[in-house]
């Protein structure tokens, strides 16, 4: 499929004759391959044009008799739904629908409202709305429909409007399902909040699976309470409820937030010889999270944090796990944090041999860094130069241990 760049804009040739006589669900096929890989990870602004230009397809689809029913109309809805404004735009489609005597089932509205879903903290309050709409054509609402609005509405912070849906799908006869348990569990609040909602999904006689424990294991992680961790981690193994290795994961997040003084070294054993003990394989975010965390810890050259990062950087090799450009800068941080000149010099040789280079951009400016903060400590020996710690890694690393 040829394409054309134009103003920034990566768009699709015209169309050079439509085909004709499709039934819905050909069209919607049609219209995927077409435009599903244009799209992806497309901006507004793209896709804005992407969905004017779609209308002119649709109406040419129209006119060379072709079938425009739910199937072609949720596609045209998927396409255009990313972005910030994708509920606007996956809206609009659901509206020419309605104009068009098209009645809307129950994945067509889900794709309507999952649209506004991404984007429910810009209009926290539109989703209501949304519902509202979706649920005059698709009525008592299925269970997918109520989880995907209860996951929308904790997601803006609207808690009171979801504990609100959660009674009315009770009241409804629409039983909450163990996924229901995941999103309130997973949106939690606090930990202690998460346990109870978890103690309900138990006490209602439902056996927990990995995607309910692996959000309460989440909300551990993000309190920094590796004890909790391991004890949901033991009730698993009991159960029967293979984990995988985000669940360890979670168990050394949970050690980079706990504040309580604990033996850095030993725990990361422990806990690494846990999840290797259940035949799991430690990926790239394990290292990352051990020099994370090895990184708060390492305050003087040469000091035991210092080596333990090598000996994990070699462990990395052995394992046959390639690094990263973001390998490198965390272990950048545990030398700027010891202000050890010597570390960083053996990381970067060490770097070298997988095609890592400092001699220019983020590398550069971090092994710079490691030496100005070894000339401060030399000229101050009192001084030592920590870098404020930033836990947004972290935080994307729990974003996707959740379900």
């Amino acid at each position: 499929m040829t394409k054309l760049r134009c103003r920034g804009l990566v768009a699709l040739q015209p169309v050079a004759g439509y085909p004709k006589g499709l039934a819905d669900a050909s069209v919607a096929s049609w219209l995927a391959t077409r435009w599903l890989p244009a799209v992806r990870g497309k901006a507004d602004v793209e896709l804005d044009a992407a969905d004017r230009r779609l209308r002119e397809e649709a109406g040419g689809l129209e006119r060379s008799g072709n079938e425009l029913g739910p199937n072609a109309y949720r596609m045209l809805m998927e396409i255009v739904s990313g972005g910030v404004h994708g509920g606007r735009r996956a809206g609009a489609w659901y509206l020419r629908m309605q104009a068009h005597k098209v009645r809307p089932d129950e994945q067509t509205a889900l794709c309507l409202l999952r649209s506004h879903t991404r984007c429910v903290r810009a209009d926290p309050t539109r989703l209501a709305a949304v519902w509202r709409t979706v649920t005059e054509h698709v009525n008592p609402p299925p269970l997918p429909l109520y989880n995907t609005y209860l996951r929308g509405l904790l997601r803006g912070g609207l808690r009171e409007e979801a504990r609100g849906v959660l009674a009315a799908m009770r009241k409804s006869g629409a039983e909450p399902s163990l996924v229901t348990a995941t999103i309130l569990i997973d949106t939690a609040e606090t930990y202690a909040e998460a346990v109870e909602l978890f103690k309900e999904v138990v006490a209602g006689g439902a056996m927990a699976d990995y995607p309910v424990y692996k959000a309460v294991l989440h909300s551990a992680a993000k309190a920094g309470l590796p004890h909790e961790c391991r004890r949901l981690l033991r009730e698993m193994q009991e159960l029967g409820v293979r984990a995988d290795i985000t669940a360890y994961q979670s168990l050394l997040a949970s050690l980079g937030r706990d504040a309580s003084q604990f033996d850095v070294g030993r725990a990361i054993a422990r806990a690494w010889g846990e999840a290797e003990a259940m035949g799991l394989r430690h990926d790239l975010t394990s290292f990352h999270l051990v020099f994370r965390l090895l990184s708060l810890h390492a305050k003087s050259p040469k000091d035991a944090y210092v080596r333990c990062a090598k000996r994990v950087a070699k462990r990395m090799d052995t394992a046959g796990v390639a690094p990263s450009t973001r390998s490198a800068e965390l272990l950048m941080l545990v030398c700027l944090h010891a202000a050890d000149v010597e570390a960083a010099e053996w990381f970067r040789r060490f770097f070298s041999g997988f095609g890592l280079s400092f001699g220019e951009g983020a590398l550069r400016s971090k092994i710079l860094e490691v030496y100005a903060a070894a000339s401060r400590r030399e000229d101050e020996p009192e001084l030592v130069p920590l870098v404020l710690y930033q836990d947004k890694d972290l935080d994307e690393f729990l974003s996707h241990v959740k379900v």
